[in-house]
């Protein structure tokens, strides 16, 4: 039903995108359906994967916001609303690499908030991947296999001062995995020898964790999730450059 070939838009290795969710279509796309009252119930998956993310408690749904700002929509999120997955395949990254890219905007000094992710929690114990805030100016992505947390952490109060940021989480490798986590161009790099382990987690979920806990006030943009490929430089250059043109965020 959503032909990558009618987003209009060229993605650098479009065939290893497992999901691609935005605000503001490309083209003819249709990017979500709303209820009557305006709340956004299924996000659509622009993958060509159709993983959708979808949302029936009524207090629970976010709303779409179509002109946030330089004319682009926006998903504003409440802490308590939240988008979810029903295919804990989509985003099983297993051992091997992924590439995650989204446009967020959230209120300065937000702390203890999930933006996107697979898991139940961010213990250790709960297999996945997400990425939160953990405090003021503070960004934390982190993967587990279940047993064992590697996690890799950036600081950067660019996204207080500027509303919106672009956030980059990926793996490098399959048994001496490099995690690298970027945002609005100050990277952290971590590199743990894990053996190979799975990091298969849940369902996928854009807002708060798959369970609805530690949700975060804010707004999203766009999200790129690449599963079993990480993006060399060129390509990365070509997905933020997409995301800062269409956003006019000068990235």
């Amino acid at each position: 039903v959503y032909k990558r070939q009618r987003l209009r838009v060229q993605v650098p290795k479009a065939r290893y995108l497992a999901m691609w969710f935005m605000a503001q279509p490309n083209g003819r796309a249709r990017v979500c359906s709303r209820d009557g009252a305006g709340g956004v119930t299924r996000l659509n998956d622009l993958s060509g994967n159709r993983n959708n993310l979808t949302q029936n408690q009524s207090n629970k749904k976010p709303a779409l916001v179509q002109s946030f700002s330089n004319g682009r929509a926006a998903i504003q999120f409440a802490t308590t609303e939240y988008l979810v997955g029903n295919n804990a395949a989509a985003f099983d990254t297993g051992a091997g690499e992924f590439d995650v890219y989204a446009i967020l905007n959230l209120s300065a000094g937000s702390t203890n908030q999930a933006f996107f992710g697979t898991r139940t929690s961010f213990a250790a114990s709960q297999a996945g991947v997400s990425v939160m805030c953990t405090g003021a100016e503070k960004i934390r992505g982190s993967c587990s296999n279940g047993s064992s947390g590697k996690n890799t952490s950036v600081t950067s109060n660019a996204y207080n001062a500027k509303g919106f940021f672009l956030v980059r989480l990926q793996r490098t490798g399959t048994t001496t995995g490099v995690y690298t986590l970027c945002s609005d161009g100050t990277t952290e790099s971590k590199t743990v020898s894990d053996g190979g382990v799975s990091y298969n987690g849940g369902n996928f979920s854009i807002g708060a964790l798959n369970t609805g806990n530690t949700g975060f006030a804010g707004y999203v943009m766009e999200v790129l999730a690449y599963k079993g490929v990480r993006l060399g430089d060129d390509d990365r250059n070509k997905v933020i450059r997409y995301l800062s043109s269409k956003y006019k965020l000068g990235l």
